[in-house]
This record gives structure tokens, C-alpha cells and sequence, in this order.
């Protein structure tokens, strides 16, 4: 293979799905060391995550014997940090946690008086997006640091808006956590990359001895590094430049991250004596599901022009299909399955791929419910422990002449009512002792009558009605869109579990009968927690599409292919609509024989439409369940 056998100098690898990526960096490890006689302590391979790292490794050992060994295999962190950890001393004590982080915001936040909500997500939000915000680069970072410099600077090389934040705020926050991040001499992932780009500008000689060291340079999975890690990369292959990196630009699924499927275009830019070798074999997917796939991704324009080819020359139809509603969905989903086992086909090669770890959660959810064996890197989703669940029981527990003080801090300022938590003094609340406490305030007298009120109303409605009435003549979800707007929060992930909330209520007469069945969901789904074990090769995977890429399977589904779902509703512009059409793509092509796309025309009485990515293959047969 040409790839395998580069001689010297830039060289791109273009590798479709299932094309033998892995296969071409392995082969050429052993070109490199066992043909051209190399030193393979010279060699450094770069992958994205550990897990590839040590397969890369093991593999190149099978091959090569103990010279396979002596080849630095390893993330871009682990390659980064061993360079500060051998100029700065830098230990494992250096590198902050995710929790640590965090309350580094928090606390920068209130010293700044930044309003931070204690909703979950809201830090985690932040940290992220810092940490694209480090992703564009060092020269951002050290704006930020220097007090000479005013935050026009930093406004200027920001690219994106915070979801959480407006952007002064963001600026001004990222600026305090970053000095005091210094201060503590703690660093991140990020911090690695910006570290090492500045030791290398700033330390000729530091740079010219990893040069040195790293005479060639492989990468995998080059359409996911970003604009710091390119720098970095860069540097280090200068100036024989013997950069030899495997990619793909329709699988570019990381934009969050900071990377983008141009780098790729603009690695043939950056070096024009670069070779570029194509691989558009697919040798993993049969035919029709590589016809289809094809079908979709060349809707997108920012990308190299490929003719990806399946190695089949047969293959089964792309099974599309409308249902009703989710529950006629799931039966079918569960139909499949049964039909799989009848053909003894291993349940560890089904996978069921969702657009988010909500549905994740809700359809592992389901599974539990039916006994079905499955895994998920997600932990098992009770519905009844959101936070939303808890709200509407402790109204529905109130309504119910349950009168703990718990339930009252719970939803007593949810919509906000101006109720003071001083106003409770015992463990069994009272309306009247809040009344008491705030006598003297018309406006909120009035808002604790009205809540009186609207708890004797909900006393004489069954499970549906009351969930309804709590939700809408409550106004609780309106509480919980302003929640989500000032917190930077999904509302329409919140209506999506207040509306399977209102579903589960609709077959009791009555609250206590809905808690009894509460209960004993919740012992099944602690009996089903036996069943996600990553060993039981009896299981189904249950999975997002982003948690899939790098994965295959002979049997794949795609659930709630809809508008809304997949593009993603937060997604509008036309570089983030692209990205969501390589993501679907990447998951139609985790399928080698049996592909199953399913999308559903209702969901709680709302009309759902089908995905605009389903346009070209509604060519295939698109049958009704």
C-alpha cells in the first residue's frame, strides 16, 4: 500500500469508515522499523483517547515484537504532560480535577459578584467552555493574563459566546480563574498544550531537543485536533516535517471541542509538498448501508471530495421506518431484537444509537423495565430522581395532607412566590405559619393563599390531572423555562421529562396507587443494574452517537431520527448543521450488515417531523410497523 510505504516528508492519509486506519498506521510502524531499520524510540504515535493509545500499542507489539515496545505510543496529553513533567517538574499534585475546577469558578464567580445558579450543569458549562476558549490558543490566554493589556484584546480573539454568561462576564471570569489557576500552580489538560507552546517559542533549545527526540510523527484521528494541538504538533515535526496523520473530515463530530473538519484541507495547505493518500474502501459496511450513508454526507459542502466504495458487493436494504409515537417505536425496536435472536445473532453486536444522554437514559430506562440486558456508559436513569420528578410529587405529596418541612422548601419559591425558608421553624410546615411569618407583606400573603388554593384544587384531581394542572395552572413550566434561560440550561430537555412525567400519570386513579408503582419501578431498575455490566456479553449497547464513533457493530439502530433531535434544536447555523449531518453519518456507518433508522410522528400531541438528513434515502423501502 502507498500510504504504508511514504518514503519521507508531510503525508495525509484520507480514510473513510471502516477503511483499515488502524491497520495503515501499524503497517507503516513496521515499514518504518523493520524495512527502513529506524529507531523506533524515534517514532511518536499521537491518538485521542488512552483506550486507542494501548490497542495502537499492543498491536504494533503483535507485530513487531518487543521494537514495537520501545515506540512512544499516547494521548496529546500524556505526551504534553511528560514534556512539562521533564521542564517544570510538573507531578500528578499539578493537575487539577473536575471538582476542583469547579469551585474555582464558584469562587471566582462570587468574589467577581458573577450570579451563578447551584443548577447542576451550570459550572460544568463554563469549565467546557474555557476549555474551548484555551483551544484557540496561547495568545488569548496570555491577553488574559497580562494586567498592561484591557479585555478589548481578549474580546477580539474570542469566537463564541458562553451559553451561560454574557460577554463581559465571561471574559472577566475566565481572566480570574486563569490567575488564579497560576497562583495555585494548578494546571488542566488544556494548560498542558498552552504550556508547552510557549516553552517551545520562548526555549529554542527545549524545542530543538524534543525535535530531536521525535524524528517521525504519526496521528490518528486527525480531524478532531484543534487549532493549540496543530501548534504544538507542528513545532515538534519541524523541520523535517516527517508528519504522517490519519483522518477523516466527515467525521469531524468534536466542534465543541474546538476542532474542524478544514484542518484537514488545511494541512495540505500548510505543507504543499504533502502526500495525499485516499482510502475509499470501506471494508466494514455492506453496500447499501455505505450507498445510503454516501447519500447523506454529500450534502455537506466543507469537505474533501471522496468515492467511498464498499468492499461487498451486496448488502441489505437500509431498514427506514415511521411509527406513532415513542411506545410503538420501542415495540419495535424490541420486535428487531427478538428477530435477531431467533437468528442467534450475540446481543454484544446490537447497538442502539441516540442523539443525546437524555434519550440514552430514557431508553435504558425502558430496557430496565422490560428485563432487557443492556450496557451504557450512562448510569441507570430513574426518572423519578430528577429534580423536575421530585418537584411535581412534592406537590402532588402536599396535595396529599403530606405536611413535611421538606416538601415545603421543595417547591415553595418554584414558581418564585418571595416564601422566605425562616418562615418554617418545625419539621411539620405549615400554610398557616407562613402566613404568620409574613403578615406584614400584602404580595406575598397573596401568593401563599393563591398556592393554598391551588393545593386543595390538586387534591381532587387524579395523578394525570394534577401533573397537568402543576405544570400548567401552577405555572411550573414556566418556572422552569425562565430556570433554564438564566442558567443556560436545555428547556426543551426539561419539557421532554415533564411530558413523560404527564405520560407515566395517565394509567392511575390514584397518588397513592402512581407511588406504590414509583416504588417497585424503582426496585426493578436496581434489579436491571446487573445487566449493564461491561462484561455481559449478552447485552445490548445502548449508547450516544458521539460515544459510538471508533466503535462497529452488525447491527445498528437510530432512534427518534426527527427534527429537533437530529439536527439538534440548539443547532442553527449552517457550520453546526453541517456537524450534526457528520455525526449522523458516523453513526450509520458503525453498522456492517443490518442499519435500522426510526422516526415517529407524534410525540405527547405534537406533530414530529422526520429529519431533513432522511431526504435522499427515502428512495429505500420505508415500511410501516
Amino acid at each position: 500500500m502507498a500510504a504504508v510505504t511514504h518514503s519521507h516528508g508531510p503525508a495525509e492519509v484520507l480514510a473513510g469508515p471502516g477503511s483499515g486506519k488502524t491497520r495503515v498506521i501499524v503497517g507503516r510502524l513496521k515499514y518504518l522499523i523493520s524495512d527502513r531499520k529506524l529507531d523506533p524510540s524515534s517514532i511518536l504515535t499521537v491518538t485521542f483517547s488512552k483506550a486507542a493509545a494501548l490497542e495502537m500499542q499492543s498491536r504494533a507489539f503483535d507485530s513487531l515484537g518487543d521494537l514495537g515496545a520501545a515506540v512512544n505510543f499516547g494521548t496529546f496529553h500524556a505526551v504534553f504532560y511528560r514534556i512539562l513533567q521533564n521542564q517544570y517538574r510538573f507531578s500528578k499534585q499539578n493537575i487539577i480535577n473536575a471538582g476542583r475546577s469547579r469551585e474555582l469558578i464558584h469562587e471566582a464567580a462570587a468574589s467577581l459578584r458573577i450570579s451563578l445558579s447551584e443548577i447542576p450543569g451550570s459550572l460544568q458549562i463554563l469549565e467546557s467552555e474555557f476549555s474551548k476558549a484555551k483551544s484557540l490558543g496561547r495568545e488569548l490566554v496570555e491577553a488574559l493574563l497580562k494586567e498592561r493589556l484591557s479585555l478589548k484584546k481578549a474580546d477580539e480573539l474570542l469566537t463564541f459566546d458562553s451559553s451561560v454568561l454574557n460577554r463581559e462576564d465571561f471574559i472577566r471570569l475566565f481572566r480570574k480563574y486563569l490567575k488564579r489557576m497560576r497562583e495555585l500552580r494548578l494546571i488542566d489538560f488544556d494548560d498542558m498544550l498552552i504550556f508547552c507552546n510557549s516553552l517551545f517559542r520562548e526555549k529554542p533549545e527545549v524545542l530543538k531537543k524534543w525535535q530531536d527526540k521525535f524524528k517521525i510523527i504519526l496521528v490518528d484521528e486527525f480531524q478532531d485536533i484543534n487549532p493549540l494541538q496543530y501548534e504544538c504538533i507542528r513545532l515538534i515535526a519541524a523541520p523535517q516535517n516527517d508528519l504522517f496523520i490519519v483522518g477523516d473530515d466527515d467525521q469531524s463530530i468534536y466542534g465543541f471541542r474546538g476542532s474542524s473538519p478544514a484542518i484537514m484541507k488545511d494541512f495540505l495547505v500548510d505543507y504543499e509538498d504533502a502526500k495525499l493518500y485516499p482510502l475509499n474502501t470501506n471494508y466494514r459496511s455492506g453496500s447499501k448501508i455505505v450507498e445510503a450513508a454516501s447519500k447523506v454526507i454529500i450534502r455537506n459542502t466543507e469537505r474533501l471530495d471522496k468515492d467511498i466504495r464498499s468492499f461487498q458487493n451486496t448488502g441489505i436494504e437500509v431498514d427506514i421506518r415511521e411509527f406513532e409515537n415513542r411506545d410503538e417505536e420501542f415495540q419495535g425496536l424490541k420486535k428487531g431484537l427478538e428477530e435477531a435472536a431467533l437468528r442467534g445473532q450475540d446481543p454484544s453486536q446490537t447497538a442502539v444509537l441516540l442523539r443525546t444522554n437524555e434519550l440514552s437514559q430514557l431508553f435504558s430506562e425502558r430496557f430496565s423495565e422490560f428485563l432487557i440486558p443492556f450496557r451504557t456508559r450512562e448510569k441507570v436513569f430513574n426518572i423519578y430522581d430528577h429534580f423536575i420528578a421530585q418537584d411535581i410529587l412534592s406537590y402532588l405529596e402536599l396535595a396529599d395532607g403530606n405536611r413535611s418541612r421538606g416538601l415545603f422548601f421543595r417547591v415553595m419559591n418554584r414558581p418564585y412566590r418571595f416564601i422566605s425558608r425562616n418562615s418554617l421553624k418545625n419539621d411539620n410546615g405549615s400554610f398557616e405559619e407562613i402566613l404568620e411569618y409574613h403578615k406584614e407583606d400584602i404580595k406575598t400573603v397573596s401568593k401563599v393563599k393563591r398556592w393554598i388554593w391551588e393545593i386543595e384544587k390538586l387534591s381532587q384531581m387524579k395523578p394525570y390531572g394534577a401533573v397537568h394542572f402543576v405544570l400548567n395552572g401552577i405555572g411550573y413550566l414556566e418556572h422552569l423555562k425562565y430556570y433554564a434561560r438564566e442558567n443556560g440550561a436545555d428547556f426543551e430537555a426539561y419539557r421532554e421529562i415533564c411530558e413523560e412525567i404527564l405520560y407515566r400519570a395517565r394509567t392511575y386513579k390514584s397518588f397513592s396507587s402512581w407511588l406504590a408503582a414509583i416504588k417497585d419501578y424503582g426496585d426493578k431498575l436496581l434489579a436491571a443494574s446487573k445487566c449493564e455490566r461491561a462484561d455481559s456479553k449478552d447485552a445490548v449497547n445502548i449508547m450516544t452517537m458521539h460515544s459510538s464513533k471508533g466503535l462497529e457493530f452488525d447491527e445498528v439502530y437510530i432512534l427518534d431520527c426527527n427534527e429537533r433531535v437530529i439536527p439538534y434544536h440548539r443547532m442553527v447555523l449552517k457550520a453546526e448543521i453541517e456537524e450534526e449531518r457528520r455525526l449522523f453519518y458516523v453513526a450509520m456507518t458503525r453498522a456492517k450488515t443490518r442499519l435500522h433508522i426510526f422516526y415517529i410522528r407524534d410525540h405527547f400531541g405534537k406533530k414530529q417531523l422526520p429529519s431533513r438528513f432522511l431526504e435522499d434515502l427515502m428512495t429505500f423501502d420505508q415500511k410501516k410497523p
